[in-house]
């Protein structure tokens, strides 16, 4: 059930990660026996949470500014689709994956950019056709779209930065307070 809902699951990825920690390198018909503990516990009423708050998501708005929020980790990458409605913004999707092991050697201004790339890739269909700002808390992102010309890239980043392209050539930056 909670796969259904991931879409609309901010950070799905991480609240389900120890629990998809115990199906890591198990067979079809596996009858391994899984030692529960608290923290398993804890991590499924998490998911239980999560699920019964996924309702509280907004109706989109045609006329609404859509924007993607977007932030990566060393293990994972997140973001929510809002619309700024009404003088507040209004979550309409969230949006997490695990990154691969490839994914997690990444550059911090990779893993960065890839986390944008994913999300405009998982949300696309909702925003289409209509202005979008991407915000992210990486200031040096905000650069590389107006640069000309993207040869000096990787391939892998010219590939993303033309597919982001296609969608929003406005990147912000966001300031995120952390707490200690």
């Amino acid at each position: 059930m909670i796969n259904f809902y991931r879409e609309h699951i901010p950070k799905a990825a991480e609240i389900q990660a120890l629990l998809h920690a115990y199906l890591h390198n198990t067979k079809k018909k596996d009858k391994t026996s899984i030692e529960w503990n608290d923290e398993a516990t804890k991590a499924f009423e998490a998911c239980k949470v999560a699920i019964q708050n996924a309702a509280l998501l907004a109706h989109p708005s045609h006329e609404a500014t859509l924007a993607i929020f977007s932030d990566a980790s060393d293990l994972s990458a997140g973001a929510v689709l809002q619309q700024h409605s009404n003088g507040k913004w209004q979550p309409l999707g969230y949006f997490s994956k695990k990154f691969s092991d490839t994914q997690r050697n990444y550059s911090t201004f990779d893993r960065e950019l890839l986390a944008i790339y994913m999300a405009i890739k998982h949300f696309r269909k909702t925003f289409e056709g209509r202005n979008l700002i991407v915000f992210t808390d990486h200031k040096p992102l905000i650069y590389v779209l107006p640069k000309k010309p993207l040869l000096s890239e990787t391939p892998r980043r010219a590939r993303q930065l033309i597919f982001i392209s296609e969608f929003t050539t406005d990147i912000r930056h966001v300031t995120v307070e952390r707490t200690t």
